[in-house]
């Protein structure tokens, strides 16, 4: 089919790796554009899944989606179960906010953070819509896409930065049925952690967890009182950011906002 790529197209000029969740992510150029290639690496088995049945699912999930905030999918080589996608140049968030000035560039420029907040939720709620539950959405899993001449600069300017949402190996269209305990646990719902069913509120909280990481920049602590004492410590800590953030981080599924609330929200919020 037309997204099979021929495994002699791919080149690797530059040796330079990255390990994702379920595989490992290399740099390669095909057809003359940079392009990440990520083989399923796992050995054991995933929940009862052999290696195919992950590398099916993988780009079975990934072939059907389009969006501007979701890492592109480009095709994809059988032979040695690499999958092909878009090079995302800038990191992952994470490593964004590992940086030391980060902070304080939020502090300078308040409207950073919604800017990638809106950027998460845009492509959570096209793949709500589509009926897709990410299942584990974290600041690692959310790369940056920054324009070429701003990559050797000391700051990365935000505003001319897209961040896009990747890694949908555990990710699962809904149906009912739900595979308990996926995802990283410093993003788990509690819901999750108890093994109950997965629903698009269990990625709200999640979405939640990167919230509170942009304005802390900091990885959670265990209790979800600590989170929210934390925040009384961050400057960036506005009275509607707090609000958005122990709203999707409720602990009750019922009690957390839709992705169309949260947008309502940050427009609320940025203006």
């Amino acid at each position: 089919s037309n997204y099979r790529i021929k495994s002699k197209e791919l080149t690797f000029p530059e040796n330079i790796d990255f390990r994702g969740g379920f595989g490992e992510v290399k740099k390669a150029k095909w057809r003359g554009i940079d392009v990440a290639t990520k083989v399923i690496t796992r050995d054991q088995d995933y929940k009862g899944k052999n290696k195919q049945e992950l590398f099916e699912q993988e780009v079975s999930m990934n072939y059907n989606l389009r969006h501007p905030n979701i890492v592109q999918f480009l095709g994809v080589v059988m032979k040695s179960k690499t999958m092909v996608m878009e090079y995302m140049n800038g990191g992952t968030l994470r490593e964004l906010l590992n940086q030391i000035n980060i902070l304080n560039s939020f502090k300078e420029n308040p409207m950073f953070p919604v800017k990638i907040a809106m950027d998460i939720a845009l492509p959570l709620l096209y793949l709500h819509k589509s009926s897709i539950l990410h299942r584990d959405l974290t600041s690692s899993n959310v790369l940056i896409q920054t324009p070429l001449d701003l990559k050797h600069s000391n700051s990365m300017d935000i505003r001319h930065c897209k961040f896009k949402i990747s890694d949908f190996g555990v990710s699962k269209v809904k149906n009912g049925s739900s595979t308990p305990r996926v995802g990283n646990i410093s993003h788990m719902a509690p819901e999750v952690y108890q093994s109950k069913p997965y629903t698009e509120a269990s990625d709200v909280f999640s979405y939640g967890m990167i919230l509170w990481e942009l304005i802390t920049t900091k990885i959670h602590c265990n209790e979800t009182q600590d989170k929210l004492l934390q925040l009384e410590l961050s400057p960036l800590a506005t009275p509607k950011w707090k609000k958005l953030i122990v709203h999707c981080l409720e602990e009750s599924p019922d009690e957390r906002p839709t992705v169309e609330e949260i947008l309502v929200q940050l427009k609320n919020i940025k203006n």
